[in-house]
């Protein structure tokens, strides 16, 4: 064979290989592609408990043991990464596991109610779209699984103008504080807590084409969850968990199901797509949680769940250096969301002299 045939068949078969790559390429993003809206709706009532069903769960050696040992004196907190609403129905039957395995070791005045989980203001509202209208078609999966959903005002409702009345939004955050309060102490609830609290880390980077990985979580979020489930309990165990995969369920962008996700919602295969990591349980006295430096309390776990995920998954918790330029970003955006909500306050105040103005009171 000649050397000139020989380049020409190794050029070939490099021009083969090209197009091999991008053929999966573009089967890849073709699985983030939705399937049609009449079959959505099947899929979300009947087949995402198959794709839970499915999802692999990893535990650390002796996790059950030691809810064991503190299950009737402990409140507990999942805190996990937010990718995608299919993460959250993921963590939700690891709460339902916890619920079942606590009740199963307790006197009948110690089991547990379940788990409250704070969701945007917004979502029951139908201000978000195709994610309000998922979030209704899901609550009863949500709720046989013994998880209470908590509406509460968050930043991105503020910064994407879904709030227009202080009031309501001064009486939504007492309304939810309040609601915590009592699920946790009453009924013994548990907090499962998405501190992202956006969808944001399950979004395709254009300028990398991977996800763009975890993001910063929600100041004071780690340290609040504690002092709520230890209202009722001498220990607070914070539970770190890594979901790998929930937007190639749930693609983050349009909230609909992805191929990889139909397949398993509608035939007999058994592929997981999601991983839930679970990691080791961190474990605080009641008395010792004032004392706890709540930045220092968040980095710590939001790292220990970074480094469960996949290397590209892991966002600004890749690095410190990643993560202080994140979260001066973030304190912008709070501070965006507070000249908002300053305003919204301006306006209820005006409004209230202008009614008294008129009305004067006649006592």
């Amino acid at each position: 064979m000649g050397i000139s045939k020989i380049y020409g068949t190794m050029a070939t078969q490099t021009m083969s290989l090209e197009i091999v790559r991008n053929a999966s390429e573009g089967i890849a993003k073709t699985l983030l592609h939705t399937v049609p809206p009449q079959m959505e709706g099947w899929l979300l009532k009947r087949g995402i408990e198959r794709i839970l069903l499915t999802t692999q769960y990893e535990y650390p050696p002796h996790f059950w043991e030691t809810i064991d040992q503190y299950a009737a004196n402990a409140g507990f907190v999942i805190a996990q990464n937010h990718f995608s609403n299919a993460d959250i129905l993921a963590v939700d039957l690891l709460a339902n596991r916890i619920t079942c395995r606590v009740n199963r070791t307790v006197p009948e005045e110690k089991k547990m109610g379940g788990f409250i989980e704070p969701f945007a203001d917004s979502l029951p509202e139908d201000t978000q779209g195709e994610m309000s209208r998922f979030y209704k078609k899901v609550k009863p999966l949500i709720n046989r699984l013994r998880v209470e959903t908590g509406p509460t005002p968050t930043l991105n409702d503020i910064l994407n103008n879904r709030i227009h009345s202080y009031k309501k939004y001064k009486d939504d955050l007492e309304e939810s504080s309040k609601r915590m309060k009592e699920a946790t102490s009453k009924e013994r609830k548990g907090v499962i807590l998405p501190a992202e609290a956006t969808v944001q880390g399950g979004r395709i980077d254009p300028g990398t084409g991977d996800v763009y990985g975890m993001q910063v979580f929600t100041p004071n979020s780690v340290k609040l969850a504690l002092y709520s489930v230890t209202e009722a309990n001498d220990y607070g165990i914070i539970i770190p968990t890594a979901v790998s995969y929930g937007y190639k369920v749930l693609n983050s962008e349009t909230n609909g199901i992805t191929l990889p996700a139909t397949v398993v919602g509608l035939t007999p295969i058994k592929q997981a797509i999601m991983t839930v990591h679970v990691g080791e349980p961190i474990i605080y006295k009641k008395s010792d949680i004032r004392g706890l430096n709540s930045d220092e309390l968040n980095y710590l776990v939001a790292t220990t769940i970074a480094q469960m995920l996949e290397p590209q998954e892991r966002g600004v918790y890749s690095s410190q250096e990643k993560f202080d330029i994140a979260l001066v970003e973030y304190m912008d955006k709070k501070r965006r969301a507070d000249e908002i909500i300053k305003g919204l306050r301006a306006e209820y105040e005006a409004k209230k002299k202008e009614e008294a103005a008129i009305f004067p009171d006649q006592s």
